[in-house]
């Protein structure tokens, strides 16, 4: 079973949303690199007054369909769908279109995300007569539709944008109008801000740390495909989502995988994680992002090429962990540390394989939790090492909520990057132990006291 590169998923910024949890699987998260982009402005234009936080909104445009090529005027009615608060809104019920024949001539249409797909809501509405399509998410993230066979221009905006379109709308709903503006504006792309869309962990109930890294996704320069097999060899657009950083990781391992041929794939993995920077953001570019949202960080191959010291797994010992028949993915010797139930210490073993021939020794440090851990160690040439790492739960809150911190590795001798292993870790409530069934009478002890026993699940 080999390590392989997959998208984190772009379900973000909520909790849990991750969408590849495989222990052997590397997933990317999706950030900005720092090149600036350029997005479609949308103003509305009337009835004035129009609320600030509509003049203007920058659109992301919808991919796979026709390109924007046109500003469409101020003077074009805006339509909110009808159906805009329901989970089906724009899609076909029992077979019969949401818009009559020539209801949205003319029109710029707000359609909520729902039940059926981007492509069928927009083909509802142009066969209705609207010339373009505004995608409003259904949750409080980006939204970048792919609406291939259509013909009319689409566009996303958040839950936000969609919800405030919606309610000046309603409330001019026979003279709302708007302009959409060509060409693209330039828009801010700060490096190292996770997109809001990129999915966040962690990895279910599973003792799993994820995503692993992460890498540019936003506003990327791609290949893309057309309608037919031929004709579309030169296609290219710019793409954002977690299906752009990942090919970076793959790209990245593929370079490593050169470079360092006799390296395994799961070592190439863990030189990534090992050697990633850490200091990326949240969405709102102030606030650090946790390791459930950018991992070991944004992936740096000119620092994992020289990284000092690897890790390795089996084909078995994943096997062998698999929650589904009894396994605990924590014992895995993964670049990082996690125990989401760790009651009092918990208790790890991280096996490091020295690349060099010549023997070297680290400073081994816990930061951001308290712990134990061997100062100094010293790992033979071409040799390997367990590190034992014991994590104190005894001042962290029984409230089930993570702490993080970090295991770093600093070269004593020789030269070569710092290494980080993430750390996360989380006490949970005490639970109430009590008999399946109780009797008529609650037995007491000598006391006449009634006996209950809490116990700790960890």
């Amino acid at each position: 079973m080999a390590s392989s590169m997959a998208s984190a998923g772009n379900s973000g910024p909520a909790a849990n949303t991750l969408g590849h949890n495989e222990p052997w699987v590397s997933s990317t998260a999706a950030a900005q690199h720092g090149r600036a982009g350029f997005s479609i402005a949308m103003q509305v234009t009337g009835p004035t007054p129009v609320p600030a936080n509509l003049a203007p909104l920058l659109l992301a445009q919808g991919a796979g369909g026709v390109t924007f090529g046109a500003t469409i005027p101020g003077t074009t009615r805006l339509r909110i769908s009808a159906g805009i608060n329901s989970t089906n809104d724009g899609c076909l019920v029992t077979g019969v279109s949401p818009y009559a024949a020539g209801s949205l001539t003319g029109s710029i249409v707000v359609i909520r995300r729902g039940s059926c797909g981007f492509a069928e809501k927009t083909n509802n509405a142009s066969a209705a007569g609207a010339i373009a399509v505004i995608i409003a998410n259904n949750v409080a993230s980006a939204i970048l539709p792919s609406v291939p066979g259509t013909t009319i221009p689409v566009f996303g905006v958040t839950q936000l944008e969609g919800d405030a379109l919606r309610n000046f709308g309603q409330a001019n709903p026979t003279n709302t109008t708007a302009q959409i503006t060509f060409p693209a504006l330039p828009i801010p792309n700060i490096p190292d801000v996770l997109a809001a869309f990129s999915s966040r962990g962690p990895a279910g109930t599973y003792n799993l740390l994820k995503p692993d890294v992460t890498g540019p996704g936003v506003s990327v320069l791609a290949a893309y495909a057309g309608t037919t097999i031929t004709g579309f060899e030169q296609l290219v657009d710019i793409i954002s989502g977690t299906s752009m950083s990942s090919p970076h990781q793959a790209g990245a391992a593929a370079l490593m995988r050169q470079a360092r041929p006799t390296w395994t794939v799961p070592e190439v993995k863990s030189a990534l994680a090992l050697t990633a920077e850490q200091q990326v953001y949240i969405e709102d570019s102030i606030t650090l992002a946790t390791p459930f949202a950018r991992g070991s960080g944004r992936i740096r191959v000119d620092r994992a090429i020289n990284a000092g010291l690897v890790m390795n797994e089996t084909r078995a010992n994943y096997f062998a962990a698999n929650p589904a028949t009894g396994g605990d993915p924590r014992t895995l010797n993964q670049a990082n540390l996690i125990d989401r139930s760790c009651f009092a210490t918990c208790t790890f073993y991280r096996t490091f394989r020295n690349v060099g021939a010549t023997g070297t020794s680290w400073r081994a440090q816990l930061q951001g939790v308290s712990g134990s851990i061997t100062p100094i160690i010293t790992v033979p040439g071409n040799g390997s090492l367990t590190l034992k790492i014991t994590v104190y739960a005894f001042s962290l809150l029984p409230n089930g909520n993570f702490s993080f911190g970090n295991v770093v590795l600093t070269p004593a001798t020789g030269s070569g990057p710092v290494l980080r292993l993430p750390v996360a870790v989380a006490v949970q409530p005490p639970q109430l132990s009590m008999p399946n069934s109780l009797s008529a009478v609650v037995p007491t002890n000598s006391a006449g006291s009634v006996s209950f026993t809490i116990a700790n699940t960890g």
